[in-house]
């Protein structure tokens, strides 16, 4: 739900259609698509309420625990490994208990969910736009046509000097 928000806002916020919109964003990882959003946001002061709820889904390292931590089983939920190297390699193991994985979910769903209220994207929006992208990749007749393969030329003006001969 958080990374596709994070898809629907920047879109949102570059007024693209949601193919395009999909196209910007889906090769992009997470923090590329926070701190775009979080530059775009910036433009605007009204943006407040969204910028914090940004910042606080890149400060939430649980969130990348359980993304890409190594995770292991363990008899109440799952052990995970944090590995960091910021010069000095670093690793510790944290036991997530089903109740604090929930909780957890739970969180990081209510700052999507507190995202999409500062920013105005209703439920709606969010399917439509997901559904949107979808059905628009799959049938190619919707898609913008592409640009025409047929290059102007540029006029004799327009060639930098290096590729002038030399006058004699």
């Amino acid at each position: 739900m958080v990374e596709g928000t994070l898809e629907v806002a920047v879109a949102k916020q570059l007024n693209l259609a949601p193919l395009e919109g999909s196209i910007v964003t889906s090769g992009l990882q997470f923090r590329a698509k926070a701190v775009l959003l979080q530059a775009l946001l910036n433009r605007d002061p009204a943006n407040k309420e969204a910028l914090k709820v940004v910042k606080e889904l890149l400060n939430f390292s649980d969130r990348n625990d359980l993304l890409h931590g190594i995770a292991m089983h363990h008899p109440d939920g799952i052990q995970v490994v944090r590995r960091s190297n910021n010069g000095v390699f670093r690793s510790v193991e944290l036991a997530y208990p089903m109740p604090v994985l929930r909780d957890l979910i739970l969180k990081v769903g209510a700052m999507a969910q507190g995202l999409q209220d500062a920013l105005g994207i209703s439920a709606d929006d969010y399917r439509a736009f997901l559904r949107a992208a979808h059905n628009a990749q799959t049938k190619p007749s919707t898609s913008p046509s592409p640009p025409s393969s047929k290059r102007k030329r540029f006029s004799k003006s327009h060639t930098s000097a290096a590729s002038r001969p030399a006058k004699s």
